[in-house]
């Protein structure tokens, strides 16, 4: 139905329909550096309304395997492609996807090609972002770290002229390909309040 980011979709299927991670990998965050580029690794893999499999759903995570509609397991392409990191938080990760991505490594594709390669997992502990697919991302709360939000707030200001045009777009961006009557009305709520923690820093402009 809808591609979030470069490990997580929207899916509509007949025992689950909600936001999915895909298992295994971990993607780095949109507004981090190759986010978005890992967003279009998925959203090649996965186009939307197209058909795919999903199968071993952990309903506590939100996480499960996905097999594309021409038969690819989307996990193993997003790591031999360097759209995404093995997921460090399983204990004993597929020895697989750890050899793709040393190759990977090895070759510089994708994100391995940047010179800044911070994995996800800090990027989201650096600003504060809990890594749930049910949840968005949550406003920076640490003190501490007041030089790396003006950093992020930088960013978005100058993606954006003004509050206004930065909330539409990043609401739309989050509703984009949902057709789904059962679940836009909760998605609709979300999406607003991903776009309204996104344009924080732009509220003074009009």
């Amino acid at each position: 139905m809808n591609v979030i980011d470069g490990d997580s979709l929207i899916v509509s299927c007949q025992t689950y329909e909600g936001i999915l991670g895909i298992v295994g990998v971990d993607a780095p965050e949109i507004g981090q550096e190759y986010g978005t580029e890992s967003r279009k690794c998925l959203e090649k893999l996965t186009p939307v309304d197209s058909k795919i499999f999903v199968k071993q759903i952990d309903l506590r995570t939100k996480r499960g395997e996905v097999i594309s509609y021409n038969g690819y397991k989307v996990s193993s392409r997003l790591i031999s492609q360097g759209c995404a990191w093995v997921n460090a938080k399983v204990k004993t990760p597929n020895t697989y996807l750890k050899k793709l991505e040393k190759l990977a490594k090895k070759q510089k594709l994708g994100l391995w090609s940047k010179s800044n390669k911070m994995p996800p997992w800090e990027f989201r502990k650096r600003y504060n972002i809990v890594d749930n697919e049910g949840d968005w991302r949550k406003p920076n709360v640490n003190l501490g770290n007041i030089g790396g939000e003006n950093k992020r707030n930088s960013y978005i200001e100058s993606l954006y002229s003004n509050y206004r045009e930065c909330y539409v777009t990043e609401r739309n961006k989050a509703l984009k390909g949902v057709k789904s009557p059962l679940y836009f009305g909760t998605l609709k709520i979300m999406a607003e309040m991903h776009a309204e923690e996104v344009c924080a820093p732009l509220r003074t402009r009009k």
